[in-house]
């Protein structure tokens, strides 16, 4: 039995159906056989707001102060709790690459924070730019040597060696709910964005498996992350509530506090 909270992330767990979600207390669950590696028991000064696998490996928690938590094999190699900082941190990218050791973290403004391994290739305060909307997701491209850091409003900023495929503002898609997060696909030619009603829109070369409004689901808490399937396959929607939607990808649980299980499974 799931203690209920309020969640606020999900991850791929490396394989195709494995994934862990995570609330804004740091407490984590794993599914599909994805391993646990633990969970925050001590009361936190701020909510987490995002969470990001290390392969199979670990996973790191970004608080919205800025402060780290990491688990498994996934290392801590600093953090910007206590510092001054303009804008609240609001997502963390690990490194995917061989060692894996190193992250960054992106604030609302468009700030970005390199740590470990991980470099910086520019931010959006560094080039003069300042967002229409807060900066909500960012995602790095697989050699590490840039990201693109995504609005609530769907806006795209593409920094180091990332590509610029196109956006929700860019083609002039009408939002029916504000972007929550997105995630990249594995060889960076592509990205996927979900609004907080559960809708998906694709770009580049990032496959559409289907949105909860075109299921025809009513949800009972907004959506607040995508986790994508190994090899791209499909993904996973998780909603406050901890409910988890799947699509195109094997769905393996979830923690909400109706009963039975809330989920919903589109392959």
């Amino acid at each position: 039995m799931c203690a209920f909270d309020a969640f606020t992330g999900i991850s791929s767990a490396g394989n195709l159906s494995q994934y862990w979600t995570a609330t804004a207390t740091g407490s984590l669950y794993s599914f599909g056989g994805a391993t646990f590696y633990g969970s925050i028991t001590s009361p936190l000064n701020a909510p987490i707001v995002d969470m990001d696998g290390v392969g199979s490996v670990g996973y790191v928690l970004l608080g919205n102060d800025g402060g780290i938590f990491t688990f498994g094999h996934a290392e801590f190699l600093g953090s910007l709790a206590g510092q001054p900082l303009t804008s609240p941190p609001s997502a963390i990218a690990c490194l995917q690459t061989v060692n894996n050791q190193g992250y960054w973290i992106a604030a609302g403004d468009g700030g970005v924070f390199a740590f470990g391994n991980a470099t910086f290739h520019g931010s959006l305060p560094s080039i003069g730019v300042k967002p229409a909307a807060p900066i909500i997701d960012m995602m790095p491209t697989p050699s590490g040597q840039g990201y693109w850091l995504i609005g609530a409003d769907g806006g795209v900023f593409a920094l180091g060696d990332a590509a610029l495929w196109v956006s929700v503002l860019s083609q002039n898609i009408q939002l029916s709910a504000p972007i929550v997060a997105a995630r990249a696909t594995s060889d960076g030619g592509g990205y996927w964005m979900v609004g907080t009603d559960g809708g998906v829109f694709c770009f580049g070369n990032a496959a559409f498996a289907g949105s909860v409004p075109q299921a025809g689901i009513k949800l009972a808490a907004p959506v607040m992350g995508i986790a994508v399937g190994a090899g791209d396959k499909g993904y996973w929607l998780v909603g406050a509530d901890g409910a988890v939607f799947a699509f195109g990808v094997p769905f393996e649980g979830a923690c909400q506090p109706q009963t039975p299980p809330g989920g919903f499974s589109c392959t």
